[in-house]
């Protein structure tokens, strides 16, 4: 992807030689010195040193190959971010959930299967301890949907979707009545 001039620039300096270069190349010796010569003239600096045989880079021509070396590493990344897109996923994700969860599963799983198509979800229903313990033991579920306290916090790939709160409703004239609040105790 990145221009041929540059991929003859790279094989030479591999090769260290004018004709094993174009070999590596697949092209002649000519129309290697040709697209090297050509380079040059476009970027206005002598890249190579000149002589009868490869006698090295000029100090200009060793920015000009480190440039090119970096062009073709990002071009090779970009290739393979292509190749990690999400339609080219696959496979089966277990998602272990509390029982209680199960109403907002469709919130998750609908736009997570919209996105990667191509991966299966295979959903199991679970008490809190069972999450924990698979958890614990790096079972076969991928994620899980559950309760945390303050020793679950210590995934690093945890997320709060959301938190609840308890509320005590009492009726006028009980036990209770009157009090801003109640300890678990009573």
């Amino acid at each position: 992807m990145i221009p041929r001039k540059l991929e003859y620039l790279i094989a030479l300096a591999k090769e260290g030689h004018f004709a094993r270069a174009a070999a590596s190349c697949r092209v002649s010796q000519q129309a290697l010195s040709a697209a090297i010569q050509q380079l040059q003239s476009e970027i206005g600096v002598e890249i190579v040193k000149h002589g009868r045989r490869f006698q090295g880079f000029t100090q200009q021509g060793e920015i000009v190959l480190e440039w090119a070396r970096n062009l073709a590493v990002d071009c090779d990344r970009l290739h393979e971010r292509l190749r990690e897109r999400p339609d080219t996923f696959s496979g089966t994700l277990h998602l272990g959930v509390l029982g209680s969860t199960i109403p907002l599963m469709k919130m998750f799983t609908l736009p997570f299967q919209k996105r990667f198509p191509n991966i299966n979800l295979r959903i199991t229903v679970h008490n809190a301890f069972d999450i924990a313990q698979a958890v614990e033991k790096s079972s076969s579920m991928d994620v899980v949907v559950t309760y945390m306290d303050a020793t679950s916090r210590q995934y690093s790939q945890s997320h709060v979707l959301y938190a609840e709160e308890y509320e005590l409703l009492i009726r006028r004239g009980t036990r209770f009545s009157g009090q801003k609040s109640v300890s678990w105790d009573a």
